[in-house]
C-alpha cells in the first residue's frame, strides 16, 4: 500500500506520508523476521540465520537500485514503485505460505523484554548499528551526484557500480553470516575502523576514479554486513525479544535518516 501510495504521488506531502508508513512496517516487519529465523535456526546460528534475513536486503541492492536507477533513466520512477508494489504481493505470499504458523516463542517475558531496554549493552550496539548504517547510506545518499559530478562517471556507469557495490554487500554479508556467532565483538570492532578507514580515503579521493571505485566496493564488503554480527549481539542480550529486534530495526533507521540529514547541513 505505501508503495502504491508512492506510485500515484503528486505533490511532496504525499509522497512523504508513503514514506513514513513504509518505514514503520519496514522496522515491525524485520523485528519479527529476525526473531522468527532465530527462533528456527536455534541459538547457537542466531548470527546466520539474521545473515539469510539480511542477505535479502542486500540482493534487493544489487537488483533493486541499479534496476531504479536504469528506470528512472528510461522510463519513470513511478514504474519502480509499481514493480515494487507487484514484488510485495509477492512477499505476502510467501510469507502465507511457507512460514510456520505456530506462534514464535521467545524465551522471555514481556516483562523481561522491557527490562532488556535498561541494559547499556544493548543501546551500545543499537546506537553502533544506527552510526553503521548512517555512515553508509550518507555516502549512498549523495554517491550518484558525488560520482557525476566530481569523480567523473557518466551517468549511465552508476547503475553497473551500484550493482557492483551490492555484489559485495552480498559476499560480505554471507562471510559474516558464517562467523558472526563465534567472532561477534571482534567482527564489531575491526569492522568499525576499516569502515571508518575507507569513508575517509574516499572523502579525500573523489576525483580519483580507481580510489572512489575501491573505496566503493569495500564499503559495500564491510559497511552493512557488519549488521549480522550487531544483530546477532542484540538478540543475545535480549534472549531473541521480537520487541527488541524491532527496535534495534528502527535505531538503524533513524541512523539512515540522521547520516544523511547532517551530510545535507554541510
Amino acid at each position: 500500500l505505501s508503495q502504491a501510495i508512492g506510485a500515484v504521488a503528486m505533490n511532496y506531502n504525499v509522497m512523504l506520508f508513503s514514506r513514513i508508513l513504509s518505514g514503520v512496517v519496514h522496522s515491525a516487519f524485520f523485528g519479527v523476521a529476525l526473531s522468527v529465523c532465530a527462533s528456527l535456526a536455534g541459538p547457537e546460528r542466531i548470527g546466520r540465520a539474521s545473515a539469510i534475513v539480511m542477505g535479502g536486503l542486500m540482493v534487493a541492492s544489487v537488483i533493486g537500485l541499479p534496476a531504479a536507477t536504469w528506470l528512472d533513466q528510461y522510463t519513470s520512477w513511478r514504474m519502480s514503485f509499481w514493480i515494487i508494489s507487484g514484488l510485495m504481493l509477492l512477499g505476502i505470499i510467501a510469507c502465507a505460505t511457507l512460514v510456520p504458523k505456530q506462534p514464535v516463542k521467545s524465551s522471555a517475558s514481556l516483562k523481561q523484554e522491557i527490562a532488556a531496554l535498561g541494559k547499556g549493552e544493548l543501546w551500545a550496539a543499537c546506537i553502533t548499528s544506527g552510526l553503521g548504517v548512517g555512515a553508509v547510506f550518507a555516502m549512498f545518499t549523495y554517491l550518484f551526484p558525488i560520482l557525476t559530478q566530481v569523480t567523473g562517471f557518466s551517468p549511465t556507469t552508476i547503475p553497473v557500480l551500484l550493482a557492483m557495490y551490492g555484489a559485495a554487500t552480498v559476499v560480505g554479508i554471507m562471510i559474516v553470516g558464517r562467523i558472526a556467532d563465534r567472532y561477534t565483538m571482534r567482527i564489531l570492532f575491526c569492522g568499525q575502523v576499516i569502515l571508518i578507514t575507507l569513508l575517509v580515503t574516499f572523502a579525500l579521493n573523489t576525483e580519483s576514479m580507481v580510489i572512489s571505485t575501491l573505496a566503493l566496493l569495500l564499503t559495500g564488503l564491510v559497511g552493512l554486513p557488519m549488521n549480522p554480527a550487531l544483530a546477532t549481539r542484540v538478540m543475545r542480550l535480549a534472549k531473541n525479544s521480537s520487541l527488541v529486534n524491532t527496535i534495534y530495526i528502527a535505531v538503524s533507521n533513524v541512523g539512515i535518516v540522521v547520516g544523511s540529514w547532517v551530510c545535507l547541513l554541510y
